[in-house]
């Protein structure tokens, strides 16, 4: 095995995995990031982990009981 093949697989695994997460799926499906991650997580929560099992799409998902839903908005209107 060259030294090369070597260092090449080394540093491989020295490369942390990139986020896939990007602002055009925010864009394609219309929810705030945080429908599908946690405030201030990079994990998917309930939605997240459909939309990445049903090929990038929310289609046919229900939050169960008590599942993450989107916030609020940033400045809802006020009140009469």
């Amino acid at each position: 095995m060259s030294t090369v093949f070597k260092v090449l697989t080394f540093a491989a695994f020295l490369i942390p995995a990139t986020a896939l997460a990007t602002p055009e799926y925010s864009r394609r499906t219309g929810k705030e990031c945080n429908y599908c991650h946690p405030p201030n997580n990079f994990h998917l929560n309930e939605a997240g982990k459909y939309y990445k099992d049903h090929g990038k799409s929310l289609r046919g998902y229900v939050p169960s009981n008590g599942a993450t839903k989107a916030a609020p908005p940033k400045n809802p209107p006020v009140g009469k």
